[in-house]
């Protein structure tokens, strides 16, 4: 053993360090969906800059950081750029198949997507005719600062005006897990019973927020 006066302590051999205490990997939240449904003609780059605009104006956290067709995300976007979300949105609008770009962003949201409309539909599939908008965020934000809310709620407001939805729901969904990586879900998760994904008409199951606004040809 050698001790150092000079450095008051044993520097050989040298202490072992107390390791730190290992954050959860995974935490249940309530996590806030948002789902606005548009009219085909809302397929277009006005729409994903509307979106942006109305982001930056009222919720700057869920601006895309990360957005892609697919997992791992491809495409990366300052908080002052538009263009490159754009660009690949544009991409997205001219398949055939219909497309749509999967988003991360910053806390407490986590993200959402775009889903754009097939071309070509046939009367047994008028659910792939719409142009579908999602997002996502933190429950636990509710508690730690109340006027995120109303923040919340404006946002959908806004949204679905702005961007001429035809429906629009938010709803909350608790148990689910939450990390770095994202969101999860569990078997001892909510699953909310509403339809995943694409129109399929107004939901019988009572929702937290709901938007009635033009008409469309599938009710």
């Amino acid at each position: 053993m050698i001790y150092d006066p000079q450095a008051g302590a044993v520097v050989w051999p040298k202490p072992i360090a107390k390791s730190r205490p290992i954050p959860r990997q995974k935490e249940k939240i309530r996590l806030i969906n948002l789902d606005w449904y548009l009219p085909r003609s809302q397929a277009s780059l006005s729409t994903a800059r509307n979106f942006l605009l109305i982001l930056r104006e009222l919720c700057p956290e869920a601006i895309p950081r990360r957005f892609g067709s697919y997992e791992p995300l491809q495409g990366r976007m300052e908080p002052d750029e538009e263009d490159p979300f754009l660009n690949a949105f544009s991409e997205e609008c001219l398949r055939e198949v219909g497309g749509g770009l999967f988003f991360s962003s910053g806390p407490p949201c986590f993200g959402g997507h775009i889903f754009t409309p097939h071309k070509k539909i046939t009367e047994t599939s008028p659910f792939l005719d719409v142009v579908h908008v999602s997002l996502n965020c933190d429950g636990r934000v509710l508690d730690a600062i109340p006027d995120w809310c109303d923040k919340i709620v404006r946002l959908f407001a806004e949204l679905a005006e702005r961007l001429k939805a035809f429906y629009a729901h938010g709803y909350v969904e608790r148990g689910v897990y939450a990390s770095r990586r994202g969101i999860g879900y569990g078997g001892d998760s909510e699953h909310y019973p509403l339809p995943r994904g694409r129109w399929v008409g107004i939901p019988s199951t009572p929702v937290w927020l709901a938007w009635f606004g033009g008409h469309t040809n599938h009710w």
